[in-house]
């Protein structure tokens, strides 16, 4: 607001106003700023016409009890199981360090409905790394936390049952109900029949990665049963030990449950596809009894690869009797006519001391073999096949088959699949025979006994053994598939891509690797959502300490990526922020917008441009002043979005502090920063959002004391009382710096406050000296709306400020100041 101009013969008592309607601004000295704006704002956020004090902090954890006591990272996983229930699972998770070092601890709060409600955690895994956790959402109702060694995966208490069959074990029913015990439906189109035969019901479970427990919902319960299971060990079946019935023999809902198979469970075909296999054998089951829903208890775990279903085009045939033959194309495709020899393979008489090779670009577990014709099988009793690999010197056998072509012990008896434990990446290696010029995985076939004399293959393909998952720093859930990103061990630029809707396959045509730029690793990464004119783009960012790459596309086909920035990166990973809201970048435009720390600031990008925000603050990133940022730890910088609010809060550390002692907030609708100063003890290190199963949203943080707080919640920081601080920029009353002036008095405006008892302080600071003087304190109670203070001052000045201080630690908004004004009488020429 102006001030009148004046001359100095005018002894006319004059007002002055300073609105509190500007902005906080640290890269100027004092002078420089305009009326209204700030050089401290500190605990107090930006309204529509000014400022208000912020809330308090509260303990989630019921005690600092952790063996650990700094908060490294966090993250709120929240998801509907698929349970019968349709309720949501609500799991927080936070690491903890002793301030950087062991012990380190990845926690999981105990209760899943707790949010924003006191809660009591307990170990999920234990780091082997000092690196901070990064967690993500991921496909198919799970989460990810990885720390650059584990890719660890959770679904949490129940995850979706891949497959479900009801079966004779002599093959006279196979009553495949997985679609129907998927969902939380009972009518009779969406229940299993427990069918039993000789005495017993046998139903195959399947998974995605291994399980220690099912949970059968029972619609209509029978006559109480006794259960074992078994799961599939690579060769054989085995018995699952340490088994709990928590269905009381399938007579009431509840989990079968038994203990872990993450480290001895392997992947077997059955019928249609791969998948971690379990066995259940129901003796006494009656048939009346019907299950609704099946779900599964998958504990955490590394991430494994699965077959899409897709199979491998064979790359290269021969048959070796007494010499080479190539064949190729003979078993290519599927396309056998018995009156033409070069649509299939003849293996007639192939004795045990003959073979067939079969090349693939990639190692396999198994080969599907199409025999055609009924009338050309082999019919020799006892017949074994064997499959042997290349170990770099020789061919070893890949051990025991399980072999889905043969009949009563004839191995290639009918079409089939066959599998067998997959060999270690360690021993198993490409090469090349007969006149094959490239090296292949190349799998020998044979049998021990000589086959019929009129055997037809007609075609071969592969089943791919699972991708060895090698550790990543962090992952991206972007249109529904999960990125793994920085490869730690080798390519730590690239980024691997999910077959679609799935954490479980990094294989086939539906997955893909792309890398960006130079060796330089990605260490962070989000989406954004952007809109021109018509067109709708959803892009994923992928950000180096320098640069910034843009992919977009919908599927790996026509993904292609773009360089944004070969200088601009990110220098803190846990700045980033994604803020899902309408800001302004452009009058009329508005847009979603990233926002993270590069070195030379605060960034931003709205999928256009990067723009640096952090000019009014920029004393942090400038090498000449005292609050410089430390840059030895920028790497442990953090932040959070307060999406309530529209606020990203940067936390970080200056000078020479070892520990983040700094937070501030940029008000992403005003444009606009301001400080928080939480007090000793109770700085955050990390923040992150969380939901209530409502949808009310909340902030979570962790500091350096043990706890865990909820943000803007109560009415101090923890036990510290909330110190809120405006000063004002230097004013000059005359509107000259030339004129000295005495000013009479101050009157303070603001929001009436009838619950705090604590006296807002009011300081003078005059012609730049930093030493003030205080003036009496008051309340901020009124019987009115507002509260309207008049100090006296009587001083003679050319410049003045105005800091207004007030703890408080018994009301929500402590302070909500609204106006500075004065009154001044000109004096004389300043000296």
């Amino acid at each position: 607001m102006a001030t009148p101009s004046i001359t100095i013969k005018d002894s006319t008592l004059k007002p002055f106003d300073i609105p509190l309607s500007g902005k906080l601004r640290k890269d100027v000295d004092p002078l420089y700023l305009s009326p209204g704006d700030f050089r401290e704002l500190i605990n107090c956020r930006y309204t529509v016409n000014g400022i208000k004090g912020v809330m308090g902090q509260t303990k989630i954890n019921s005690a600092a009890a952790f063996t650990s006591l700094r908060v490294d990272s966090g993250f709120h996983f929240l998801k509907d199981q698929p349970g019968e229930s349709g309720t949501k699972e609500s799991h927080v998770f936070v690491q903890t360090s002793n301030n950087g070092v062991a012990p380190f601890q990845l926690l999981k709060s105990n209760a899943i409905l707790a949010v924003p409600g006191v809660d009591t955690f307990s170990s999920f895994v234990t780091p082997t790394t000092s690196a901070p956790f990064r967690f993500s959402t991921a496909p198919d109702g799970s989460m990810i936390a990885f720390d650059g060694k584990k890719n660890y995966v959770w679904g949490g208490n129940e995850i979706r049952c891949s497959k479900f069959v009801v079966y004779d074990p002599s093959d006279t029913f196979w009553y495949d109900y997985t679609f129907r015990i998927r969902n939380t439906l009972t009518d009779a189109q969406n229940v299993a029949s427990m069918t039993p035969v000789g005495g017993a019901c046998y139903a195959y479970v399947g998974s995605v990665r291994p399980i220690s427990g099912v949970k059968f919902t029972i619609s209509t319960p029978g006559v109480a049963c006794t259960v074992t299971a078994y799961y599939w060990n690579g060769t054989t079946w085995a018995a699952c030990t340490g088994i709990v019935d928590g269905t009381a023999g399938m007579t009431i809902t509840g989990e079968i449950s038994f203990d872990s198979t993450v480290a001895t469970a392997k992947v077997k075909y059955l019928r249609d596809s791969i998948a971690y296999y379990y066995k259940f054998v129901f003796t006494g089951l009656t048939a009346a009894t019907k299950v609704s829903c099946v779900t599964l208890n998958a504990p955490v775990q590394e991430i494994v690869d699965i077959w899409d279903g897709s199979p491998r085009t064979v790359l290269s045939a021969f048959k070796l009797t007494s010499e080479y033959s190539d064949y190729i194309m003979n078993v290519l495709k599927e396309e056998y006519f018995s009156l033409d020899e070069t649509t299939y393979a003849q293996a007639g008489a192939l004795t045990a001391a003959q073979y067939f090779y079969f090349g693939f670009s990639e190692a396999m577990m198994g080969m599907a073999f199409v025999i055609p014709d009924a009338n050309y099988v082999n019919k020799v009793a006892a017949t074994t096949m064997i499959v042997d690999y290349w170990n770099g010197t020789s061919w070893i056998s890949v051990g025991t088959l399980d072999d889905g072509t043969s009949t009563g012990g004839i191995a290639w008896n009918h079409t089939g699949i066959t599998t067998w434990q997959q060999v270690s990446p360690a021993l198993e290696f490409p090469t090349s025979v007969a006149s094959l010029k490239d090296s292949l995985f190349i799998y020998r076939v044979h049998f021990d006994k000589t086959l019929s004399a009129d055997v037809r293959l007609d075609c071969v393909t592969g089943i791919p053994a699972q991708t060895v998952m090698k550790p990543h720093r962090f992952a991206l859930n972007w249109q529904n598939r999960i990125w793994l990103c920085c490869e730690t061990s080798q390519f730590q630029n690239s980024a691997w891509a999910s077959a679609y809707g799935t954490i479980s396959v990094f294989n086939g045509g539906d997955s893909t690797i792309m890398t960006f730029g130079d060796g330089q690793p990605i260490i962070a990464a989000q989406t954004l959502f952007t809109r021109y004119g018509g067109n709708l783009y959803d892009n994923a960012i992928f950000f180096k300490r320098s640069g910034i790459f843009l992919v977009d596309g919908v599927s790996p086909q026509d993904w292609k990526p773009y360089t944004i920035s070969e200088d601009v990166g990110l220098v803190a990973p846990q700045t980033l922020q994604k803020c899902d809201m309408s800001y302004n970048t452009a009058p009329g435009i508005t847009k979603h917008v990233l926002i993270w720390q590069s070195a030379r600031g605060i960034e931003f990008f709205d999928g256009n441009a990067i723009d640096n925000i952090s000019d009014d603050i920029k004393c942090f990133f400038d090498p000449g002043n005292a609050e410089y940022i430390n840059t030895s730890i920028v790497d442990q910088f953090g932040s959070y979005y307060d999406e309530k609010n529209y606020e990203y809060h940067w936390l970080f550390a200056t000078g020479t502090s070892t520990v983040l002692n700094k937070e501030f907030a940029y008000d992403l609708r005003k444009k606009k920063w301001f400080e928080i100063d939480r007090g000793t003890g109770k700085r955050l290190r990390v923040g992150w959002k969380t939901e209530d199963p409502k949808g009310n949203k909340f902030v979570y943080a962790g500091g350096v004391d043990g706890y865990i707080y909820r943000l803007e919640n109560g009415t101090n920081f923890d036990g510290n009382d909330i110190t809120h601080t405006v000063h004002t920029s230097d004013i000059n009353v005359a509107g000259s710096m030339c004129i000295e002036s005495k000013v009479r008095a101050i009157y303070v405006v603001g929001k009436a406050n009838n619950t705090s008892t604590n006296n807002v302080t009011i300081t003078l600071y005059k012609d730049g000296n930093e030493t003030g003087r205080d003036l009496e304190s008051f309340s901020q109670a009124s019987t009115k709306r507002n509260f309207h203070v008049k100090r006296g001052i009587g001083e003679n000045m050319v410049t003045m400020s105005i800091k207004l201080t007030v703890s408080t630690d018994d009301v929500s908004v402590g302070f909500e100041p609204i106006l500075i004004s004065g009154l001044f009488e000109p004096l004389r020429e300043a000296a």
